[in-house]
């Protein structure tokens, strides 16, 4: 490996991870949980929040947690609440698909 290699990888370690590295997945709920599908979401400031660095890294550790993409993730919640207004879940936020 050259210097310059391993500058690269130090680099895309610190700057492409989330600050809590390896995330809880009480972490990972919390900020599942944040998300309000009524109103328009900062995914930027969501990623922030959670302690990411980017909002790539986050996505693709949302979707690993949950199974979707932070966008098909809302619409699947926001359909749900559409076809089941005032149901128990309503507040849940993981409805099923």
């Amino acid at each position: 490996m050259t210097g310059r290699d391993s500058v690269s990888q130090r680099f895309n370690a610190s700057a492409f991870s989330p600050a809590d590295e390896g995330g809880s997945a009480e972490g990972r709920a919390a900020t599942v949980f944040s998300i309000n599908p009524a109103g328009p979401i900062d995914w930027g400031d969501l990623a922030g929040g959670a302690g990411y660095f980017d909002q790539a890294h986050f996505g693709h550790e949302f979707r690993a947690f949950t199974g979707l993409t932070p966008t098909r993730y809302v619409e699947v919640r926001r359909r749900f609440l559409r076809e089941h207004p005032g149901h128990v879940l309503d507040g849940w936020p993981l409805p099923a698909d």
